[in-house]
């Protein structure tokens, strides 16, 4: 491996930031949070965890960045989108940190593939009025057990049609992200 990957294990610099090494984890969807969208202690651990395993490089799982505009995409999906989240985020990175890692969000927006039990009794919201394919499993709100038996006989909701939005509401999404970003 070190031949082919002679710098690997170097650091390596991205503009301010120094990393120890050269590898980085992808943002895998990991449905932690609070249902609130506040970071949880599991959080904390599971970041740390990664770090301690010698990452350089962390990039979180999609993070909604705000809470209008049905910006949550599914159930105990992370916020950025108030004060409670950035205290959550703040002991994930401080976790991640202690360990040698660096840590970066991904910000989301659930866009037209929003879980339907995350809308309340609004629609979906889009770029343009469209239905997204495929479906949402559903069992008694137990994600695991739906993931580890997809081949089993579960319930299927489709996605519901999205509303598209207005060109100054699609600006006001464009300035969540912006929002999102700077408590990041």
């Amino acid at each position: 491996m070190a031949e082919a990957f002679p710098r690997l294990f170097s650091p390596v610099t991205l503009g301010r930031v120094t990393l120890r090494n050269r590898i980085a984890m992808a943002p895998l969807t990991r449905q932690m949070a609070h249902p609130d969208g506040t970071p949880t202690d599991e959080m904390v651990a599971y970041y740390a965890r990664r770090a301690r395993g010698g990452l350089g490089l962390i990039v979180t799982e999609g993070t909604y960045e705000q809470d209008a505009f049905q910006s949550r995409a599914y159930l105990s999906q992370p916020g950025i989108a108030n004060a409670a989240h950035v205290a959550g985020w703040k002991k994930v990175c401080n976790a991640v940190h202690e360990q040698g890692a660096k840590i970066v969000i991904q910000l989301m927006h659930g866009g037209r593939v929003c879980d339907p039990r995350t809308l309340g009794d609004k629609p979906p919201v889009s770029a343009s009025a469209t239905q997204s394919g495929g479906w949402v499993l559903y069992t008694d709100n137990d994600y695991e057990k739906t993931i580890r038996n997809i081949d089993g006989d579960w319930p299927k909701v489709t996605f519901p049609p999205a509303r598209a939005l207005s060109v100054e509401e699609l600006h006001a999404v464009a300035d969540g992200f912006a929002a999102g970003a700077k408590r990041a």
